[in-house]
């Protein structure tokens, strides 16, 4: 008896989406999982309606 292997192929689109900068990314910190406030540019960017997203940015 022959045994066939079946194969299931699955994919994912992942989207991987990047915070506004802070004040702690300017200094070269990591803030974790603590609230990080954001910076001068964060703000601007935050105001424009921008978000980033690796590989692009969505508007």
């Amino acid at each position: 008896m022959q045994h066939r292997i079946l194969r299931i192929i699955m994919a994912a689109k992942i989207t991987y989406f990047v915070h506004g900068t802070t004040t702690d990314n300017e200094q070269d910190l990591a803030t974790g999982w603590l609230p990080g406030e954001l910076s001068g540019c964060g703000i601007k960017f935050s105001a424009m309606g921008l978000i980033s997203r690796v590989g692009g940015w969505f508007k």
